[in-house]
């Protein structure tokens, strides 16, 4: 694979006119792969579902890693660009949280990104706004080069596993009785004695959910004390049943999102710990 000629613009077709772009041929084949994963990306496959020969595909790609190598870096186009704040790290949490959102979104990413051997257009476009997001930090430019691998790093590994165990575990029941059980297990593990440093960060690592958990309550018990109060002062004005229904079912959905679920907390706290470190 030759990424000059990868990422050329201008690609030569000999004979016919092809009936595809390669794009349409990239879209098609990450299509392949959120349904079926990347073992079920095989040339064959994108051409089935593409209504064409199997041959024909090698018109528009060299091989099926040249194939991944454009599908990975068509994806990345969708990742979102966080506004640069003046505030690195915030920005560079906001960044990872778009690649977070990216990655969840195409399952098969995560491994596909440990086997990349060159960057595309959208993957330099993103890298470079990384850069100027942590241009505030005063960190020397190879410097912020190694924070953002650092920080990209943290998320590919992070969601990896957590894609990895969704797809071990399959359903969602099984998934809860495996994590209950599993931590019966290391509870039991860490009770024994043996294990007196794991012991440790695991009662901190739960003393700190406790705390968040506990705060996230107040927080939401104050935001429904207020909201009530605000209910009472509507209902007070004549306000219609309709627009108090409504209120309602906002309320609700501020609710059920007010609290993240324990994923979303320890990506949260590892990713806050990690870019704490730098600068």
């Amino acid at each position: 694979m030759d990424p000059e000629t990868l990422w050329s613009e201008r690609r030569n077709h000999r004979g016919r006119p092809p009936a595809h772009t390669r794009e349409a041929v990239v879209a098609t084949a990450i299509g392949v792969a959120d349904a079926e994963g990347l073992s079920g990306l095989t040339m064959r496959a994108v051409a089935t579902a593409l209504g064409s020969g199997t041959m024909s595909l090698y018109t528009y790609v060299s091989e099926r890693d040249a194939l991944l190598e454009l599908m990975i870096d068509a994806v990345t186009g969708e990742q979102e660009s966080p506004t640069a704040s003046g505030d690195w790290r915030a920005d560079l949490a906001a960044f990872a949280r778009a690649q977070r959102t990216l990655l969840r979104g195409h399952p098969w990413l995560p491994v596909a990104l440990t086997g990349r051997r060159t960057l595309g257009p959208n993957a330099l476009k993103a890298l470079d706004h990384g850069l100027a997001l942590l241009e505030p930090s005063g960190l020397a430019p190879s410097e912020r080069a190694e924070a953002m691998a650092l920080v990209s790093g943290f998320v590919v590994t992070y969601i990896g596993r957590e894609v990895a165990e969704h797809q071990a575990l399959g359903r969602a029941g099984d998934a809860r009785q495996f994590s209950e059980s599993n931590a019966r297990y290391l509870a039991t593990a860490a009770a024994s004695g043996a294990y007196p440093h794991l012991a440790a960060a695991m009662a901190d690592t739960a003393a700190k959910e406790a705390k968040e958990s506990k705060e996230s309550k107040e927080s939401k018990e104050a935001k429904e004390a207020k909201e009530a109060k605000e209910a009472k002062a509507i209902k007070a004005t004549k306000a219609t049943n309709a627009a108090r229904t409504t209120r309602a079912a906002e309320k609700n959905t501020a609710a059920s999102t007010e609290q993240l679920p324990d994923p979303d907390q320890a990506f949260e706290r590892m990713l806050a710990q990690l870019i704490s470190g730098l600068g």
